[in-house]
């Protein structure tokens, strides 16, 4: 499957590639420009679900790899540093870097994985010590699991206001036989 993928997006590739490079030499740049904001739109969307799972776990990032993370925000940084470098700035390509990195000062979506999980580590230190010393993992320990579900007890509170209205005469009439 994962071949077929690779020999399907080969395709594609070479395809747009064979199209566009007529109508470019020509002058005409507006498939490149498509084609360059197409594939910063696909990357930031890889990203959707990330801040909702990090809700869900209040700040707590499971599942992502912090070495490629790492990597992967290098990369995007020094791939801004070198547009930076040449004699014109590519703003397209800026654009796709600097959403998915950080640079400049600016908060982005890699660099508030790294700052979310900080924060989680360092307000559940004493948590994640007591569990050490009682020998359990996160979701072992009841002390982490109370802490984890503080955060939805809102939502809790809201379903069950919404349960608790008045029933529905009709509805709740019972028949006695």
């Amino acid at each position: 499957m994962t071949a077929a993928f690779g020999m399907l997006f080969a395709a594609v590739e070479f395809l747009l590639v064979y199209v566009i490079r007529k109508p470019y030499s020509k002058g005409v740049s507006w498939p490149v420009t498509l084609v360059g904001i197409l594939a910063a739109v696909l990357m930031v969307s890889g990203y959707v679900p990330v801040p909702f799972e990090i809700l869900k776990r209040r700040g707590r990032v499971i599942g992502i790899d912090f070495g490629f993370l790492t990597i992967d925000w290098l990369g995007a940084v020094f791939s801004l540093m070198a547009l930076v470098a040449q004699q014109t700035f590519d703003a397209l390509g800026g654009a796709t870097y600097i959403g998915c990195s950080s640079s400049g000062g600016s908060a982005s979506i890699e660099s508030t994985i790294f700052i979310s999980q900080g924060i989680w580590l360092y307000r559940t230190r004493k948590i994640r010590k007591r569990m050490k010393e009682a020998e359990m993992t996160w979701e072992e320990f009841p002390e982490a699991q109370d802490w984890q579900n503080q955060r939805w007890k809102w939502i809790s509170r809201q379903s069950e206001s919404k349960s608790n209205k008045a029933p529905d005469i009709e509805a709740s009439a019972v028949v006695e036989e």
